[in-house]
């Protein structure tokens, strides 16, 4: 496949980075994953919008030619390059450049963006979950953004892989529930609508905030809250976990379809 880096289109056996790089070293950065549909790059301004406040909070210096246009003009130009159609994976690197030890010598970033073929479906059934306990999430500073420290979701989908399960549900350090393996966690019961809060540690979703925007349309009531006993979960009308890539439906289905065409 080819690759954008800084700019420059690349093979990608032609890509390498140093062994004192800074996403290497330290996991010093942040990542988008975002999808193309019917030839349309779904949510961009949100991913970049949620991508510069990350950034923000990590001190990285984006260029003010870091725009949506260059960005989509980019990615474009890179499916042309790599022959791909549509249903459309995009990987949205971002880290800060090499120098320095914890104390970095700068705060200006390189980038990286990658495609490859979109595999997920939507509403995919979910027949086997259960709470992973192993790893706590708790809100941080970055926490509602995707860095490139995603140790508690890797260790959570190995444990889902390991116990042969569709699913596992995140909690928090009290206890509450707080996302899924790699997609929001959400539960309707009657006409409201709820999601774990931002305070669990989870993180600010593309799709959440679509749904967010779309409850009252559907309506539902849109409740962000903290909630400690899975048997509310277990009694919903429906569960669902959904994030830019599909939805799984734990229980009932999946009232959203149009974030998906």
């Amino acid at each position: 496949m080819i690759l954008h880096y800084n700019g420059t289109y690349l093979q990608e056996n032609e890509f390498n980075v140093g062994i004192q790089d800074r996403a290497f070293q330290y996991g010093d950065g942040l990542f988008e994953t975002l999808v193309v549909r019917n030839g349309k790059i779904k949510f961009l301004a949100s991913h970049l919008e949620r991508l510069k406040s990350g950034a923000k909070a990590m001190e990285l210096s984006v260029p003010e030619s870091f725009t949506k246009e260059s960005l989509e003009t980019s990615i474009f130009e890179l499916i042309l390059q790599n022959k791909l159609q549509d249903n459309i994976r995009i990987k949205l690197l971002v880290w800060r450049k090499e120098g320095g030890l914890y104390t970095p010598d700068s705060n200006e970033i390189n980038y990286l963006i990658k495609v490859s073929p979109l595999t997920t479906a939507a509403a995919y059934p979910i027949k086997s979950w259960r709470c992973y306990h192993q790893f706590r999430l708790t809100e941080t500073l970055v926490s509602a953004f995707k860095t490139m420290n995603a140790l508690p979701y890797v260790l959570a989908s190995n444990y889902k892989k390991q116990h042969k399960l569709d699913e596992v549900v995140l909690l928090d350090q009290e206890g509450n529930v707080a996302e899924a393996s790699a997609s929001n966690l959400f539960w309707i019961q009657n006409n409201d609508l709820f999601t774990p809060a931002l305070k669990t540690g989870c993180k600010k979703g593309i799709i959440r905030s679509q749904i967010k925007k779309l409850a009252p349309e559907y309506g539902y009531s849109w409740n962000e809250v903290l909630l400690n006993d899975i048997t509310t979960l277990q009694n919903s009308d429906h569960i669902f976990v959904a994030n830019v890539c599909g939805a799984g439906v734990i229980k009932g289905d999946f009232p959203f379809g149009e974030l998906y065409v």
